[in-house]
């Protein structure tokens, strides 16, 4: 009986020596480690949080930033970089985010895109009061089973232009005026009447420190009319200062968007903010998300092309938000680098509505705008009346 048991431990043991883990904890420096993910550690971005790894345990396995990864997960293999933010690799990529905390948990993640829906894990339904609740894919069998495999040390050679730090403290901005520190802006082609539309960070989350500057200056603009792209109306009104903004004695769109411009929950937002701008009344706008930089970026950069604006003033308005949280340079490596995202992004969400796209071509840019938004069940009249409106 002792021999019998003596074997049964030692076929316990094998799964954890062989793959790298002993006693259930990654072992150091093997260059392997894995986990598991529930249906409902996939965040509303389509993120899939493993709640079980850490930042802490990659290190003690021997993963660093920058690193090159398998990943396998649900029957697939796919290759992923090893970053520290959401924001680590170009429009369309997946990665692995491994934060700085080493306590935090690691996750993986589509850039500006969602790595569970892409990759055929499980889908998103917007229930009534606007969160989302994620599905399992046919076959799929949730909890997920994940291992995580070293490909290359420092394989990712983009790393250093998408590594972006900001900080939520004003004197660490010292070039900066208020309005750029708060990233709030008035957009103004050269078809666009003044004081019609603005963006900027959120005015009533202070998340990021920067929310009193953005609502006094929606309140010296006058705006009439905000469209909110990250908070479902009751997260909204319980923030602790909600009740005491310039912002909730006005109107309000709440659109708590992912960050995938090819999605239907993302496609029924822009619809939503077109369809505000057919009412005279409603303005002056203004579009805000948290950073005012991924959901507001894409939906400002359409408005902008709509309405005549060339490629260069889109991604020059762009790149300005990068510029302000991040310190990126003007003409700089990086700037380019992140400036290829609105290009991804409104490539990709023109491949995904407009029937028979050729292809993106930047001379004709107003008209594949044009041709997204009647995409979305605007009518000729209604794009003429949104013109109007933005230019008078």
């Amino acid at each position: 009986m002792k021999k019998i048991a003596t074997l049964l431990f030692i076929l316990f043991l094998i799964p954890f020596t062989a793959f790298g883990y002993s006693n259930g904890k990654p072992e150091a420096n093997s260059g392997f480690i894995s986990g598991t993910a529930r249906l409902n550690d996939i965040s509303n971005f389509g993120g899939v949080v493993i709640k079980n790894i850490t930042v802490a345990d990659m290190q003690k396995a021997g993963f660093e930033v920058s690193d090159m990864v398998t990943v396998s997960v649900a029957n697939k293999k796919v290759d992923l970089p090893i970053v520290a933010n959401f924001k680590g690799a170009v429009a369309g990529a997946m990665m692995l985010v491994m934060p700085v905390n080493p306590r935090r948990n690691i996750s993986l993640e589509g850039s500006y895109s969602d790595f569970a829906k892409s990759n055929n894990l499980a889908k998103p339904i917007i229930e009534k009061d606007g969160t989302i609740k994620w599905v399992p894919e046919k076959g799929v069998k949730f909890p997920l089973n994940i291992t995580i495999t070293l490909l290359k040390k420092h394989g990712y050679t983009d790393f250093k232009n998408f590594d972006l730090v900001r900080t939520n403290i004003r004197s660490d901005y010292p070039k900066l005026n208020d309005k750029d520190f708060a990233n709030f802006r008035e957009i103004k082609t050269p078809k666009m009447a003044g004081g019609r539309l603005y963006r900027s960070s959120t005015p009533i989350h202070n998340r990021i420190g920067r929310n009193f500057y953005c609502d006094r200056f929606a309140k010296e603009a006058g705006v009439k009319t905000f469209f909110n792209l990250c908070n479902s109306e009751k997260e909204a009104r319980e923030l602790p200062s909600f009740s005491r903004t310039y912002y909730s004695t006005q109107r309000v769109y709440y659109l708590p968007l992912n960050v995938d411009v090819t999605s239907e929950i993302f496609s029924n937002g822009m619809r939503v903010i077109a369809k505000g701008m057919l009412n005279k009344k409603a303005f002056p706008c203004l579009i805000h998300c948290v950073e005012g930089q991924d959901r507001t970026g894409f939906a400002c950069a359409m408005i902008e092309l709509f309405m005549g604006a060339s490629y260069d003033f889109v991604e020059a308005d762009y790149v300005k938000t990068f510029m302000n949280y991040y310190k990126v340079e003007a003409n700089s490596e990086q700037y380019h680098s992140l400036a290829k995202n609105i290009y991804v992004n409104l490539d990709r969400a023109f491949k995904a509505r407009i029937k028979n796209y050729q292809g993106f071509e930047k001379n004709k840019t107003q008209q594949l705008a044009k041709e997204y938004f009647k995409s979305l069940g605007l009518t000729d009249e209604e794009l003429n009346q949104i013109w109007d409106n933005l230019s008078k």
